[in-house]
């Protein structure tokens, strides 16, 4: 997956197994954890350190031991502290069919961690806390029938969730703001390598450019011109390893000048991208 892909199409796991276990330390190519979303849930757990996520834009700040539940399509990001190490889990659940398909569709509505339970898992949290523990493990570890385990695991984490939720009625919706930047990154994703008019984005979206400056800014901890960037050169670097010149890489990922190409490229590659193609040579 790109770095900048931020409505992610990858898949996690397989079409039999789909879960995937993710450790993440400073070495890591996607340690910091950008603004993305995704149709799948996520379990983030600290390791060691601590770690900021920002879910729709509200704060949960991890230390080691700690979970963060993901719900489907929630937006969310995440600063590591130095010397955090963390790992994640991401999964589907079934939403039809029969059998435990059912199931699943029937606690849904109830399991979305939107609907006002905390997100954030501790050690005091009981039986929620093993399950969603012993779920990371046994996929991180794949022991002898692990994916057996891991559907149980599933089941009783979401059933303590299904517990805790009954007594509400319905999910809040998302904020608007976290909505209105959504749109925003699937547009940089989609149309990158076109020319950009913060003016045209912002009617698109029936807000001014001052609304959605800040709003992206506080989503993303980015400004636009900078996600922007980003993925410009995300994309200049896939070209250039694929062996195209420097200039065509520049002009193909959206620059219309190659100067300013090769300084953006080195403020956020910390190398010019003649030195990149070098060292993939």
């Amino acid at each position: 997956m790109d770095q900048q892909a931020y409505l992610e199409a990858r898949r996690h796991g397989t079409s039999d197994f789909p879960m995937a276990h993710y450790h993440l330390d400073a070495t890591h190519p996607r340690y910091v954890m950008e603004a993305h979303w995704h149709m799948a849930m996520e379990c983030i757990r600290v390791l060691r350190g601590s770690f900021s996520a920002y879910l729709n834009n509200q704060r949960y700040l991890l230390t080691a031991g700690d979970i963060l539940l993901v719900e489907c399509g929630c937006l969310h990001r995440g600063e590591p502290a130095a010397g955090c190490v963390y790992d994640c889990l991401v999964f589907s659940v079934p939403s039809s069919g029969e059998g435990y398909g059912a199931v699943f569709q029937r606690t849904a509505p109830l399991t979305m961690l939107s609907a006002g339970i905390n997100r954030r898992i501790t050690a005091n949290d009981g039986t929620l806390y093993e399950a969603a523990s012993a779920l990371i493990n046994t996929v991180r570890d794949k022991a002898a029938d692990y994916a057996l385990a891991a559907y149980g695991y599933l089941f009783l984490m979401l059933a303590q969730l299904h517990t805790k939720a009954a007594s509400l009625k319905e999910a809040p919706a998302p904020p608007r703001g976290a909505h209105v930047v959504m749109r925003v990154l699937e547009r940089l994703e989609r149309d990158f390598r076109e020319e950009f008019s913060l003016k045209t984005l912002a009617a698109d979206l029936g807000v001014s450019e001052k609304c959605l400056c800040r709003l992206f800014k506080e989503y993303t901890g980015k400004t636009i011109v900078e996600h922007l960037n980003e993925r410009r050169v995300e994309n200049a670097c896939r070209e250039i390893a694929a062996g195209r010149s420097i200039t065509v890489a520049a002009f193909d990922s959206g620059f219309n000048d190659v100067s300013y190409f090769c300084k953006t490229f080195k403020k956020y590659k910390g190398v010019t991208p003649s030195a990149y193609k070098k060292a993939r040579a």
